[in-house]
This record gives structure tokens, sequence and C-alpha cells, in this order.
């Protein structure tokens, strides 16, 4: 791993070499699939074929390949293949997808869109959906990765049918239905790390028009560091009802509920950065072969307080309750209404679960001071409510007409700090939009399908600012109300033609948007984020239906986007973050991807994805003029010409499923492999000039992962084992930059020319076996 300064940073990243190889790489994959589709013979018809994937990407099922948008499915039997228990690991399946979890604090980067405010009151620009009901907050995502059916990814903007935050796309985790068949599973599993997890599902029908069904789901891990640290332990419930009263109304209601614990952050000391070159930054990596033990670990070891390590930790629990209720007035249209109610609290403590004071550092709890049993809540509530018509008329046109309601109410903080209790309800957000989209096959061309929509959104927040006194430490400022409230209208033109019965060409012209927020900082609010989206794509099934293929390119321009930096307050000593719509960026990128039923038992699927990212405009005088006279910060700070934060430009996945049969029982095999180019997590600016423009680089990785499942041909149960990142890559999410010596792991202050560089990082090499039984 390495840093590199401003100028470098501009440059292009694309090597020759890399560009040839993957020029190569592309060049093997079409000769094979070219060579194949000549070679078969179009009447032959082979014992297996692809399964037809059906997905709900328009707000109604139909055939992937029938749907004239960008979309990745993932089914469960996949999800379950590799492992996928969280939302991070959907990031090898995805194009496009990064994730960075940060302490409860999830960010979603699609196509190089994300958001950097870690505000309560501030969304995702990659809105997430279950059973497609929004989700606004970050801290408890991955509390639905279980018993599921497929998850969706629509990649860029969804302003018209999911409109709000959608400005990069939506994911919609789409979970398993009651159905009219007694069933049941039970599943265990253990693999290193102390990890355990435990998962169930039961299916009962009632009646003839009545089913239940039930799921859960239980894991620990001890974490991925000898110390301890980043040790997690959850539980998650599921319980639904499928209601068919009649032949024209249907009605699905659901529980969910979780609880879910961290013990701190997990992150880790990578290394010193180095700035004797001003024009170059370098890496130091401390010990490259120690990988995850307690030099690569959480930086507040707290030597000076003996075996007592920083133990502080995080808690989320949430309940839901969710209905989605369908009328088919007609034989053609129909009415739907999604409601749903979430409940949610985060807590952060400074002790662990025995009473431990934490006495080397705060860890996650915001706000620093000396140790003591501070417990900080973030309790909150989202109603949400989404209605619309939808059917077809006359064969020809497609119609879909809706609303949408959306109320979140925060509560921050609520607990104790230093003696002061405090109950401060500070974010209260509400949100209606109205929207329609028509696709219309004209009669004479009824291979040509034209697509329009539009959507119209009122935003209103409000912010109880209020002032909370952490030991010397002011949280707010002076006090006060602030309001704001925002209007947007987005659009989506598209035109789709079939170039045949199992091949679909279609292009697509949208605006996405993003709600303004608040900061608790000098400059409070903020305003909407747009992005203008043009695509093309491509979409065919051949082979007799063995082989299908996908390949898209775009072209954004993401305006008034938000960046955060820090100003230092000259009266008070203090840095002081604000959020700030500072520029426009231009993102270009393709995709090209595709599944090949080689034999009846190997399956290759691969995808390369591209994107480039520039950033146009960086108005940074206008918003130091918001800043008062009090306040420093250095006007050459410009990101002109840089690409977009932890934005990758290549990455190549490879996936291999093979079937063993063994006479009695069949051995499926798993093998995917992920390249991941270089990447800059961002641009930090420090409490020292020397500083800034530091681009903190996230060098290029490979990781392999292998899974094997036993099936007996008559027998219910199954067996299996699984190895994630063989290569044991020890590979940041995020990276940050000081000049302090972390505490507890090395003392003293490094040289001005030098600072420290630490991160959290994804899971190392695990392994782990399963057993589980049907009936």
């Amino acid at each position: 791993m390495d840093a590199c300064g401003n100028n470098a940073v501009r440059e292009k990243r694309g090597s020759l070499k890399t560009r040839g190889w993957f020029a190569s790489t592309v060049t093997v994959l079409g000769a094979a699939l070219a060579s194949q589709v000549h070679a078969q013979n179009p009447a032959d018809t082979p014992v297996n074929q692809l399964e037809q994937v059906v997905v709900t990407a328009q707000r109604r099922e139909e055939s992937i390949l029938e749907t004239p948008v960008t979309v990745t499915a993932i089914g469960g039997d996949i999800l379950k293949q590799q492992n996928v228990q969280e939302l991070t690991d959907l990031v090898p399946l995805t194009p496009g997808l990064e994730i960075e979890p940060d302490a409860g604090r999830t960010a979603i980067r699609l196509r190089g869109i994300a958001t950097s405010d870690g505000s309560p009151a501030s969304e995702n620009t990659t809105a997430l959906h279950v059973d497609n009901i929004y989700l606004s907050h970050r801290a408890a995502l991955d509390g639905y990765f279980y018993d599921v059916d497929r998850v969706e990814v629509l990649q860029g903007p969804q302003g018209t049918l999911y409109g709000r935050n959608t400005a990069a796309g939506s994911i919609n985790i789409i979970s398993r239905r009651p159905v009219q068949k007694q069933q049941g599973s039970v599943e265990v599993e253990f693999g290193t790390y102390g990890h355990r997890r435990v998962q169930g599902m039961l299916n009962v029908p009632i009646t003839d028009t009545l089913a239940v069904r039930s799921a859960f789901q239980s894991t620990t891990n001890d974490g991925y560091f000898d110390s301890g640290i980043d040790a997690n332990r959850s539980t998650y419930g599921r319980l639904s009802a499928q209601w068919n009263p009649t032949d024209r109304v249907s009605v699905y209601a659901k529980l969910d509920f979780g609880d879910s614990r961290r013990q701190g952050v997990g992150t880790a000391l990578l290394g010193v950065v180095d700035n004797t070159n001003p024009d170059h930054w370098t890496l130091t990596r401390l010990d490259e072969d120690d990988g995850f033990n307690d030099r690569l670990a959480h930086p507040r070891d707290a030597s000076a307080a003996g075996d007592a390590i920083d133990q502080s930790f995080i808690s989320n629990k949430f309940w839901g309750v969710m209905t989605e209720i369908t009328f088919d007035l007609t034989d053609n249209t129909q009415f739907i209404v999604n409601a749903a109610r979430i409940e949610e609290k985060n807590r952060s403590r400074t002790v662990n679960e025995e009473g431990e004071i934490n006495a080397g550092g705060l860890g996650y709890n915001f706000f620093g001071g000396p140790a003591d049993d501070r417990r900080i809540g973030r309790p909150w509530v989202e109603n949400v409510l989404d209605a619309r018509f939808q059917g077809v008329l006359a064969d020809q046109l497609d119609w879909t007409v809706g609303y949408f309601r959306f109320k979140d109410d925060t509560n921050e903080p609520e607990g104790n700090a230093t003696g002061v209790a405090f109950n401060a309800p500070i974010s209260l957000s509400e949100s209606d939009a109205y929207y329609g989209q028509v696709t219309w096959t004209p009669p004479a061309i009824d291979r040509l399908h034209i697509t329009v929509g539009g959507r119209h959104t009122e935003d209103w927040k409000k912010w109880d600012f209020q002032v909370v006194l952490f030991d010397s430490f002011v949280v707010g400022g002076s006090g006060g109300v602030l309001e704001k409230d925002w209007e947007n209208d987005d659009w989506k033109v598209g035109l789709a033609w079939d170039l045949s019965d199992s091949s679909l060409l279609y292009a697509n012209a949208a605006t996405g948007y993003r709600s303004g927020s608040w900061y608790p900082g000098p400059l409070p609010q903020y305003g909407p984020e747009h992005v203008d989206a043009y695509e093309l794509g491509w979409k065919g099934r051949f082979l007799n239906n063995r082989l299908d293929l996908v390949a898209n390119a775009y072209y954004y321009e993401y305006s008034d986007m938000a960046i955060g930096f820090d100003a230092l307050n000259t009266l008070s000593g203090e840095y002081e973050a604000s959020m700030f719509n500072l520029g426009l960026a231009e993102i270009t990128g393709f995709n090209i991807g595709g599944t090949w039923l080689v034999t009846d038992t190997d399956r290759l699927a691969f995808n390369l994805d591209y994107t480039d990212s520039e950033i146009k405009e960086f108005d940074f005088a206008a918003a130091l003029a918001q800043f008062g006279p009090q306040y420093n910060l250095d006007a050459a700070f410009d990101w002109t010409g840089l690409a977009l934060p932890n934005t990758t430009p290549w990455r190549l996945t490879l996936a291999w499923n093979h079937t063993f049969n063994l006479g009695k029982g069949t051995l499926d095999s798993r093998l995917q492999s992920v390249w991941n180019d270089a990447r800059y997590e961002g641009y930090r600016e420090t409490t020292q000039v020397q500083y800034e423009f530091a681009g903190y680089r996230i060098d290029s990785y490979f990781t392999l992962d292998w899974n094997l499942i036993y099936q007996p041909g008559d027998a219910q149960w199954h067996a299996g084992l699984y190895v994630t990142n063989i290569t044991d890559e020890i590979v940041p999410n995020s990276l940050r930059g000081g000049d302090e010596a972390p505490e507890g792991t090395l003392a003293g202050t490094l040289p001005a020319n030098q600072a420290y560089l630490t991160g959290t990082l994804r899971a190392p090499r695990e392994f782990g076996i399963r057993f589980g039984l049907d009936f």
C-alpha cells in the first residue's frame, strides 16, 4: 500500500500493462464464447438450461431479460453458496458497488456516487429497500440477509418509480414469502475467529388461503484482532403471513426484529505516511507479514490500563412491521399498498458488558474526555407508505401511478455523560412524492417500447438544535431551531428494441435526487444533490438458453455534490466539520458480464466493470465565504481534476460452478475470484498544512473464495465447507490519517513530515463448515 500526493493523484491510473491484461482476458473470453455460438447446433435441445430470473425492477414481476434497465439479480442459492451474511458481502457480486462500514454508519457507493455525511438526518444516495419498503437509516442494514429469495441492485438513478434518495441506484432485499407447502430447515455453521451461526425456517399452511412462515438467524464472532476488538453478536427474526381471502385480494404481512452488538469499531493501525518528498506520498507498512494481530490492531489497546483494553461497544436494536395489500380491480388493473413502521435504537457505551471501564480511549462514542460510563443513544422511528395503481391497457400500454409518504423522527442523543442526563429530539424529516410511468408499444412496431416517467418530491426537515455538554466539549452550538424544505422533479425517457425474441437493446435518460440535510457544524445546512444519467444497454440469451450476456455503457453528470471537511475555529482552537455543495463531477463507465452453462455440470460467470470519474468544478471560494471570520481554512484546497473518492476504476469477477455426480449424491463446488483495481479513499486535509491534499490510496488486490456443498441423493441433509479470502489479503474499507501516535500502540509524536495511517479492514482468510437439514 502507498499514498500519493495531489499531483500524482491527478494522473491517469491505468497502465498499458494493466489495460493489455484486461484486453487479453476479454479477447480470450470473447473468442471462447463466439466459438461456442457457432459450434452449437440450434436444433439441439440441451439437457439443462439457465433458469429464468424474475425481477421487480419496474415494480412488477417480469423476466430480467425483458427489463429495459440495468439490474443485477442475485438469487438466494448464490447468496447462500457465496456465504453472503451482510451488506458488504454483495460487493464482489455487484458491478460498480463499494460499501464502507464504519461504526454502524454504512456508506453505499454505486458507480462512484455516495454521501460522505454520517449525521443521523442524512440518507445514502443509493436507497435500500427491504420487500419494497424504503429504509432511511444505515445502522442495522445487515439484519435482513437470511431466508432471502433474491437481492436486486439497480444501477443508475431510479428517480421515477423508487424516487427517494436513489441518485445512484437502489438495493432491494426480497425475503422468501410463505407458500402453500409445509417445509422447514435448520443449518449450523462453525468457523475461524469463533464464528458460530444458526439459522432456521418453518413454513406452515394454516388453511387453503393462509400460510405463515418464521425464520431466524443468530451469529457470534470473536473478532478478527488478537485484542478482541470488533467482536459481534447478533440475533434476527422474522414472522410473516400470506393470506389470499379471495381470488382478487392478496395480503402479505411480516414482523422483523433484531438485536446486534459489536464490540468496538475494529480500526487498524496500517502504517506511516511519509511526506519527505512534497510531491509524493509513500506508506511505510509497520509489518507486512503480521496480518490481523495486535500490530495491525485497534489503535486504542490502552497499554497504560494494563489488561483493560478498549471494550466500548455498539448496540443496535430494531423492530418493524410491514404489510402489502394487492387488489386486482380487473384482470389488467391492480391497486397495491405497501406500508411499514420501523423503530430502531443505536447505543454505544464506554464499558463492556461486565462493567469494566474503558480507560484507554473512548473508541466509537463520538466524544472524547475522561473515561467513565457514557451511554449514547440514537433512537428513531420511520413510517413509510407507498400506494400505487398499475395495469396494462389493450396489451400496448403498461402504466403505473402512485403516491409515496415518508416520516422519520430521530432523537439524538439520549443517555448520560459525566452525570448530565438529557433527551434531545433533534431531527424530523418528512417527504411526499407523486409519481407515474408509462411504457407504450406502438401496434405498428411491436418490437419498440417507449417509456416516459416523472416524479414530484417535496421534502421537509427540522432540526431542534440544543446545546449538550460532554465534559468541556460542546455538541451543537448556540441552540435554536432550523427548518428547511426542498422540491424536486425527476424524469425518465427510455427506448427499448427487441432485436429478437431473446435479445433486447435499450437506452435510458433519467435523473436522480438526494435530499439536502443538516450537519452538526458551523454551517449546519446543505442542499440536495442531483444526477443526470444517460445509458445504453443490451442483454440477450443464446445457445438454446445456455448463455446469458449483458453489456451497458453510461455517462453521468453529478452536480451539487456535498463534500465534508474541517475548518479551524481560531477562537476555540477546535476543528469543526461541515458539509458543502461544492461541485460537479462527470462519470463514465461500462460493464460486460455473462453466465454460461458450459456443460450440464459446469457454469461460468464473469463481470468486467470499468468506472472513470473526474471532479470538473470545485467551488471552494463560495463555501469559504459562508464561514465566519474566526474560521481558518486554506483557500488553496481544491479537488478539481481528481477522481471521486473510493471509486474503483477496474474490477473483474470470475466464478466457476461445478457439480460432481457421486452416484448417491452430488458435490457442488463454487470458486470465485475478484480482482480490484487501486482506488483512492479520499483526499483529506489534516491539522498541518503539509498534510493537505493527502491522497490515501488503497492498492489493487485479488481475492479468492471457495465453497463446497455435499447433498446425498435421497437424504434431506447437506454438509459443506468454505474458505473466504484464501490469499489473506489485507484490504482496507476506509483510511484515516493523523499526526498523533495512536494511544497504547506506539508512543510519542511523529516528526513533522510523517503521519500515522489507520483504517477499518475487510475480513481476513476464514474457514468454516456447515451442516443443514431440510424437513
